[in-house]
This record gives C-alpha cells, sequence and structure tokens, in this order.
C-alpha cells in the first residue's frame, strides 16, 4: 500500500474537499480513511502506514497519521496496538473491526494524531462499515478536541488536561473516562455521531461501553457512573443533543 506524505492543504487543491472549519476537516480525514480502507490488500499481519498528513489550518496545527492492518480471521492476541485492550477483541468478534486513535503532546512541538484501524476482510460486511465510518467521525472528533485542551492548540473556553501522574493513575481503570477531559472529548465524539446517525446520544453511550463491561474491564454499575457524567456534560453543553427515555431518572435528578 503506498504511503501518502503531504500537507493536508495539497490535498485540498487536488480537488478532495473544500473545508471550512473543523466539521469538513474531519469529514474529509474520513473520507481519506474510508476510501483507504476499501481500496487497500491486505496486509500481512503488519500495520501499514497509509496516511501522513501535515495539517496547518487557523483553527488546528497537527500531524495526522492512519494506521491499518486488514486481513482474514484477525488475531488481536499479539497485536501491536490491541492486544491488550480486550473490549477491542470483542468489536472486533462482533463488527468485524477494531478502532482506536491516540494524541501524542510534548511541549513546543506540534501534537501528533493517530488513529488505528484492524479489519477482518472475512468478517466486516457493508453493515460494519457503515459504522464504522460513523465511529471514526467519532473518534477523529475525540481526539482533535483533546488538542483544544493542551499546548499548541489550547482553546481556554476547554478543559484542562489531568497532569501525567494522575492520567497513568486511571490509565488502566474505569475511572479513565471520569476524568475532565476525557468526558469533555467523549461526549463532543459522541455528539458528532449522533447528528450523523441521528440516533440518541445515549443509545450510543450504551452501545459504546459494553464491550468494557462483557469483557470484564468495568462493572455494569461502573458503566452507569460514567454515562450519568456523560449526561450531564451534554445537558449542560449540548442543550441540543438527542436522548431516548432510558435515562430519564438520572436526567430528572441533575
Amino acid at each position: 500500500m503506498p504511503r501518502n506524505i503531504f500537507t493536508y492543504q495539497e490535498f485540498i487543491n487536488e480537488g478532495h474537499s473544500n473545508p471550512e472549519g473543523m466539521d469538513l476537516l474531519i469529514k474529509t480525514l474520513v473520507e481519506l480513511i474510508t476510501s483507504d480502507i476499501e481500496a487497500s490488500q491486505e496486509t500481512n499481519g503488519e500495520y501499514v502506514v497509509s496516511q501522513e498528513l501535515e495539517i496547518a489550518e487557523p483553527f488546528l496545527d497537527v500531524d495526522f497519521k492512519f494506521l491499518l492492518r486488514k486481513e482474514p480471521n484477525i488475531d488481536l492476541s499479539q497485536d501491536s496496538h490491541f492486544s491488550k485492550m480486550k473490549w477491542q477483541h470483542k468489536k472486533l468478534k462482533d463488527n468485524g473491526y477494531a478502532l482506536t486513535g491516540n494524541v501524542f503532546m510534548t511541549d513546543g512541538n506540534i501534537p501528533d494524531v493517530e488513529v488505528v484501524v484492524a479489519i477482518d476482510s472475512i468478517k466486516v460486511s457493508p453493515e460494519s462499515l457503515k459504522m464504522l465510518y460513523y465511529g471514526l467521525h467519532n473518534t477523529i472528533s475525540h481526539e482533535l478536541n483533546h488538542l483544544n485542551q493542551k499546548g499548541w492548540n489550547r482553546d481556554y473556553d476547554n478543559v484542562e488536561p489531568s497532569n501525567r501522574e494522575h492520567r497513568h493513575e486511571n490509565g488502566k481503570r474505569y475511572s479513565y473516562f471520569l476524568l475532565p477531559e476525557e468526558i469533555e472529548s467523549a461526549v463532543e465524539g459522541f455528539y458528532k455521531q449522533s447528528n450523523l446517525e441521528k440516533r440518541p446520544m445515549d443509545v450510543i453511550f450504551d452501545e459504546y461501553l459494553t464491550p468494557f463491561v462483557e469483557s470484564g474491564f468495568m462493572s455494569l454499575v461502573e458503566m452507569i457512573e460514567i454515562i450519568k457524567k456523560w449526561i450531564e456534560h451534554t445537558l449542560s453543553y449540548y442543550p441540543g443533543a438527542k436522548l431516548s427515555s432510558k435515562y430519564e431518572n438520572i436526567i430528572n435528578n441533575i
């Protein structure tokens, strides 16, 4: 698979998009990734760097990278990105793909955002790829929101992230989802996904967190605690968001 390294502006100038803000930037990145996935050959057990973009916009400076692994009957037990994420094993089994994102920030440097996708070429279906499309909007929105919390792209309307030690202490526990910066970025991503799918946000919360419960990463009680925090944030910052009646008891007590 070719490795493309060019600036985001060059990508725009080639006629792929004409973005005017963050939403269109995200949409363009998702379309680029989904196009790569559809066109890609099998990767023989290794990840390939499918795309690298240097994004320089008035509202954002970031280096963006997309890594893809695609093969039949993919096994994540020794995978370099997903081996320890048992909830991702569950998602791969159910949907034919696993998806994650990461942000790397160091003081004084342009940050890096990395999106990683593993595809089981036998199990994945057109419906799964549609789900992946929505999930990519969520994941990229989430990761780019982190860039507004600290460093080069800091927006002082956003929360400040917890210190490194506190994040590390909570990184392997359900309480990671309760960190203020994770609540803010998670809800931002879910709001984007909800609008695209035209489905209630809390329904998507449930679908996202259920594999964490099923894999033993968190309990159902802990899942509900997270959902309560996400709903509180949603009601405070996204008053037009669509919610179902499932968690009316939480909403009525906020």
